[in-house]
């Protein structure tokens, strides 16, 4: 595990006990009878940090609660306290994490990103053994993404040594067909013509380069009410119009 997670988690258990989040508890406590015997959110944190057995009623409840506030207003506020009551799940499930194709603070992000999604799934119709749904929904989406990921790279790899492979077989002075890393480059070029600056941008560091979405948002200033999630889908979808065009400009280029 990455220092960079262990400061992280410093940090928003830090930031959940100010004064902001006091004032948000408060408002909320009066709609949840779940929050009752808890006067304030240092007590309703501290109950959770507990070892409950195999009792998960109390952190089902209270869970339940959180999700219901998070869904109505306040959804980056209350999304840091959840984290928060989940870290040790999250701390636990990134130790688990080891690939050294993928840098830790990667691996980070994608233990993250995976648990707000986890929690934006909500519904209301969620009744009972909530944590272990999040637990399990969090671990598939890492396992997922991580499968996923790993396959880019792998293939954005191949590409890049089949294209310089193919760029050396081809001759000085040679009348067939240009090499593939020059038609390339005009792709690129006529890409930046067609589609946004963004979208150019995403295809150049995502599909090649070394980057992902989850590290282009890991590293984006994003506004305080503004969810991660809501970036990376954003993004998610910016650059699946730009390869949209991009697969037309290869079409004219064949």
């Amino acid at each position: 595990m990455s220092d960079h997670f262990r400061t992280l988690a410093k940090l928003l258990r830090q930031d959940v006990k100010g004064p902001v989040y006091e004032r948000l508890y408060q408002d909320a406590r009066a709609r949840h009878a779940a929050f009752a015997a808890y006067p304030d959110l240092r007590s309703l944190l501290a109950e959770l940090a507990k070892d409950g057995g195999d009792d998960y009623s109390e952190r089902d409840a209270i869970t339940l609660a959180l999700l219901r506030e998070r869904a109505a207003a306040h959804p980056s506020q209350w999304s840091s306290v959840l984290t928060v009551v989940y870290l040790p799940m999250l701390l636990r499930l990134r130790r688990q994490l080891v690939c050294a194709e993928l840098p830790k603070d990667d691996l980070d992000q994608l233990v993250l990103e995976a648990f707000l999604v986890a929690i934006a799934s909500y519904r209301p119709t969620w009744r009972g053994r909530t944590p272990i749904r999040l637990t399990h929904m969090t671990r598939r989406r890492v396992f997922k993404a991580l499968k996923k990921e790993l396959a880019q790279r792998r293939g954005r790899e191949t590409q890049r040594d089949m294209l310089q492979r193919g760029a050396a077989q081809v001759p000085a002075g040679s009348t067939a067909t240009p090499p593939l890393t020059l038609r390339l480059d005009a792709v690129v070029s006529v890409l930046a013509d067609h589609v946004s600056e963004e979208g150019a941008f995403l295809i150049r560091e995502t599909e090649l380069g070394p980057e992902t979405l989850y590290s282009l948002v890991a590293r984006m200033t994003l506004a305080p009410d503004e969810d991660p999630e809501r970036a990376y889908q954003r993004l998610k979808r910016v650059r699946s119009r730009a390869k949209k065009r991009l697969r037309e400009v290869i079409v004219g280029f064949q």
